[in-house]
């Protein structure tokens, strides 16, 4: 079995534990949140998205947020930032463009808040308060489990006030995520005869996970893949479409689904396929979100496979964690 593999199915455990989890720090971030005017989520790539799902879930809890580009923060915020805090996402905490955008908004005078699955990163050394994903060694390239845990973190930090809800969620999306793995022979056919080009539609929470489940199919298989906000793609970016496409929708909107289902081979209603085949839905943005994941995550894997390809090792990535 492929290391890739084995870290996906080991996420119904991770989330189970998360249940139990201590958090430890959490109180000083939350109190380091509450001073601030204003925050901002920080990472790279796969980082990137979790960041952009904290800055949302913060949004909508009604703090002022921003997420940024680890690499674009000194293009896009070279000014003083007093009164701030800075969530930095970075799985192994030793990525030179975290590093340098902690260093950066420290400087800039933000309050430095590192999240990362390694005890003994630098981020640590930097950040003046850490959470720690605590999911053990990620050995494939391409990031699965790891990212996973970055969005409970961001989860927990958002509804800290309610654990109640937090468990709830938790315990929907594990259930959820294992009749996704008990069948996920299912997802290995939809990847055998899906297009070598995809586009993923996401909207809410739903579009760092269409991003995510893009970069996921590019690293793992070579694919060329998309993602974008559901109603953006249909302001020039749709033009692409032909035979040679497939269109991944995790917002469902029956009106586009129609719209767009003309034009290429394939357009899935995603949140439809995973009821129909493993009977799992939900109310739940959140837990939404969390299955869809998994979903991104095992057609990467399998578009991998159908590729006669590595999925543990893409031919031009290495993995920063030490």
């Amino acid at each position: 079995m492929h290391l890739m593999l084995e870290e996906i199915e080991s996420e119904p455990a991770i989330i189970e534990n998360y249940k139990s989890k201590e958090f430890e720090g959490l109180d000083d971030i939350l109190r380091s949140l509450e001073r601030s005017t204003m925050a901002y989520t920080i990472g790279n790539g796969t980082s990137y998205h979790a960041a952009l799902y904290s800055s949302i879930l913060l949004n909508r809890k009604g703090r002022n947020c921003l997420p940024v580009i680890s690499s674009e923060t000194e293009n896009w915020l070279n000014t003083n930032k007093p009164k701030s805090s800075s969530i930095v996402f970075s799985q192994s905490g030793n990525s030179v463009d975290a590093l340098n955008a902690a260093e950066e908004l420290k400087r800039m005078g933000s309050m430095i808040i590192g999240v990362t699955n390694n005890r003994n990163s630098k981020l640590g050394k930097i950040a003046n308060l850490m959470l720690y994903t605590d999911v053990g060694s990620e050995q494939s390239v391409v990031a699965t489990k790891s990212h996973l845990a970055q969005l409970m973190v961001a989860l927990k930090i958002s509804i800290h006030e309610n654990n109640g809800e937090f468990q709830k969620i938790l315990e929907e999306a594990k259930r959820n995520a294992e009749a996704i793995i008990g069948r996920k022979s299912a997802i290995q056919e939809l990847a055998d005869s899906t297009t070598a080009n995809t586009v993923f539609l996401g909207s809410g929470l739903l579009y760092p996970i269409a991003l995510e489940s893009s970069l996921k199919l590019m690293e793992a298989s070579n694919s060329i893949s998309y993602a974008f906000s559901v109603r953006d793609f249909l302001h020039g970016p749709r033009q692409l479409l032909d035979r040679n496409w497939s269109v991944f929708m995790l917002s469902t909107d029956r009106k586009i689904f129609q719209e767009l289902d003309p034009y290429a081979k394939r357009v899935v209603d995603l949140n439809e396929f995973l009821e129909e085949e493993f009977g799992v839905n939900s109310e739940s943005e959140v837990v939404r979100s969390i299955q869809l994941l998994l979903f991104g995550q095992l057609m990467s894997y399998y578009t991998s496979l159908s590729r006669n390809l590595n999925p543990d090792r893409p031919s031009k990535l290495t993995k920063v964690v030490e």
